[in-house]
């Protein structure tokens, strides 16, 4: 059941490019283009499935003689249970998004790259013997000012969703609990 209820969120998720349009805020502050909640979202669904993901993993890896049937089906399940479950819930329903983002960012380099190239041509065109000095001066500021929001020093995003971020999200609680424990080892072997 609760796979089930997996497969239809991100089937439904996957929908949004197809439904409405969606719209990229370059310089959104989430570095996301303003589409973090649904990565996060996809993420968080996940997180059960990364979780036992991360034990069936743990358990294969011991391969104990004695749980050698045990190490095998727990291989199994990571591999065709939950390994795809996590692909369906996480990577398709974003993927339209990001295939929608990258479409976005081609078209506006194009228009990025149409609107510098036109200025460049008006600068050289007003700088020669027959130019206007005032025209060839407006279209240099107009292409400094240009060249402040260029793609690649901007930035646009491509992914709704930040991996270092996210990543840190899934596991804070893991590494709290695990730093918790070191501190408190710590002081148990050296102060008590």
């Amino acid at each position: 059941l609760w796979s089930w209820a997996l497969f239809i969120t991100s089937r439904q998720i996957k929908k949004l490019t197809q439904k409405f349009e969606i719209r990229i805020q370059q310089s959104h502050p989430d570095k996301c283009g303003g589409l973090k909640p649904i990565g996060d979202f996809c993420f968080d669904t996940a997180v059960p499935l990364i979780g036992g993901g991360l034990v069936l993993a743990i358990i294969a890896s011991l391969k104990l003689d004695i749980d050698l049937v045990m190490s095998s089906m727990a291989t199994i399940c990571l591999f065709i249970l939950v390994g795809p479950l996590t692909v369906i819930t996480v990577f398709m329903p974003l993927w339209d998004i990001h295939c929608e983002m990258v479409e976005r960012k081609k078209v506006y380099e194009d228009a990025f790259a149409s609107q510098m190239t036109g200025l460049e041509q008006a600068v050289y065109t007003h700088t020669g013997k027959e130019g206007k000095l005032d025209e060839a001066k407006i279209a240099r500021e107009k292409l400094e000012i240009f060249q402040a929001v260029h793609p690649d020093k901007v930035g646009y995003p491509v992914w709704p969703f930040r991996l270092t971020s996210t990543v840190l999200k899934i596991f804070s609680p893991q590494i709290l609990a695990t730093v918790i424990g070191l501190i408190l080892s710590i002081y148990e072997t050296f102060f008590k």
